[in-house]
């Protein structure tokens, strides 16, 4: 390509500055599927270059090399041969040339060379967009996280074989927010909870991280927990990161919640869930219609508190009545109906059933997404149940949780795609995941004033 051919900067280039870091990410990426720049971590000075670059309207005009340089001050100016080999710049029409044709609705003859050319050079180059939360960057420094979130793309009955995809599914729903750059930088407006006051921000400030998948790796249970000790030991321990786990369905809270209760002496569940999960039989079974009991157990946390319970009726009753009549089990069940559930919404005495775990107890708070009623969320349940909760009560549920409890850790569980009829409760979905975040980001540093060493 010769000096006299005219290009422009990217116009959907962008620069932010993250976790320490400055990256460069293509504002295209939250609608399409191909875009121009993956996100990227670069030096201060190619940062510097490009917002130089973009201030003197280099997105737009079309200009030669020469021109280009002539826009930054010397030092910098060596830096436009490198964003031109590695495709920050595309070639640009003449604008009056352009323009005129406009104009006259000629049509330039076809140019077999140039086309060819232009595919080789631009068309070929061309990112394929990957899912990560809110447009997240692989690589964030560890020692600037705030709160970690990851998926683990796993089922446990055929039922639910759906909520493999469930990670990626809502990684790619939350990209079509503005990159979590902008929404650290800004925030983003919300009415949740808001009474007679004004709207809060919620993400502002906050480093978030994608850690990926969990469990993809494994081939048999025992290699499941296995893989979730060890991301807890290498990506959270050093840390003490509170982490938002996207599942797959419930079953992996088994493992999750065990690997914790180790590092949480005390640790408590505290369940959102159409069912009580304490379906099983004899031995500890990997099912997701038995993680409360298999958490009771084989992991022996202290307690049990569920909400929005509403099985009807079961004929399974010989196994619940052992545990049931078992002291050292019974004893640490805290079961709440759908009924009981909303009136203490309705008469503001959530927090009385709350105040039930005992005051700074670590907690871990699981949310079965089939607590809300089916119709809330399109269906896209494995196992859902009539009559459930709105998604403003679970909302409320969640924010009198995270201000009450010492919520360590928590999770979203049985999305499944594959059973979705419509898309409603997609935007709640996004909301309920930034709800999440805000309160994990909230309590971690007010246990780090309490703590300086935490």
């Amino acid at each position: 390509m010769g000096p006299l051919l005219k290009y422009r900067l990217l116009p959907s280039l962008r620069v932010a500055r993250y976790a320490g870091q400055h990256y460069l990410h293509d504002a295209e990426c939250r609608e399409a599927a191909l875009f121009s720049v993956p996100t990227q971590a670069v030096s201060d000075r190619i940062a510097r270059v490009v917002e130089a670059l973009v201030r003197a309207g280099a997105a737009h005009g079309a200009r030669t090399q020469d021109e280009i340089r002539q826009l930054l001050t010397e030092p910098d100016a060596p830096v436009v041969e490198r964003l031109l080999t590695r495709g920050y710049f595309e070639p640009a029409e003449d604008e009056h040339a352009a323009a005129g044709a406009r104009e006259t609705g000629a049509i330039p003859p076809l140019d077999l060379e140039r086309e060819t050319r232009f595919f080789l050079e631009q068309d070929r180059l061309r990112y394929f967009t990957r899912p990560s939360f809110f447009h997240l960057p692989e690589r964030i420094p560890d020692d600037e996280v705030d709160v970690a979130i990851a998926g683990v793309p796993l089922a446990s009955v055929p039922g639910a074989i759906g909520t493999r995809r469930a990670p990626d599914s809502l990684r790619r729903l939350t990209q079509r927010l503005v990159p979590w750059f902008d929404i650290c930088d800004h925030g983003l407006y919300s009415e949740v909870g808001c009474n007679g006051g004004l709207p809060r921000l919620l993400g502002r400030g906050i480093v978030l991280k994608d850690f990926g998948d969990v469990g993809v790796a494994s081939r048999t249970v025992g290699d499941l927990f296995d893989e979730v000790e060890r991301f807890v030991a290498e990506n959270l321990d050093h840390r003490r990161l509170r982490p938002l786990f996207v599942g797959g369905d419930h079953a992996v809270t088994f493992p999750i919640v065990h690997a914790l209760a180790s590092r949480h002496p005390g640790l408590r569940l505290v369940a959102l869930d159409a069912h009580h999960d304490l379906f099983y039989w004899a031995g500890i079974g990997y099912n997701h219609a038995a993680v409360s009991s298999n958490l009771l157990l084989f992991s022996q946390i202290a307690g049990i508190h569920a909400f929005g319970l509403r099985t009807n009726n079961d004929s399974r009753t010989a196994r619940f009545r052992a545990l049931a009549e078992e002291p050292t089990v019974g004893g640490r069940l805290n079961l709440h109906a759908i009924g009981p559930t909303r009136q203490m919404l309705q008469r503001d005495t959530l927090v009385e059933a709350l105040q039930r775990v005992p005051e700074g107890a670590p907690c871990y708070l699981t949310i079965d997404l089939d607590v809300l009623s089916p119709e809330a969320i399109g269906n896209a349940v494995s196992t859902p149940v009539a009559d459930g909760l709105s998604w403003h009560e679970l909302f409320e549920i969640v924010e009198q949780a995270m201000a009450r409890l010492d919520i360590v850790a928590c999770d979203v569980v049985e999305f499944n795609p594959d059973t979705a009829t419509s898309s409603t409760g997609r935007d709640q979905l996004t909301t309920l995941i930034l709800l999440l975040v805000e309160g994990l980001a909230a309590r971690s540093r007010r246990r780090s004033a309490q703590s300086p060493d935490y």
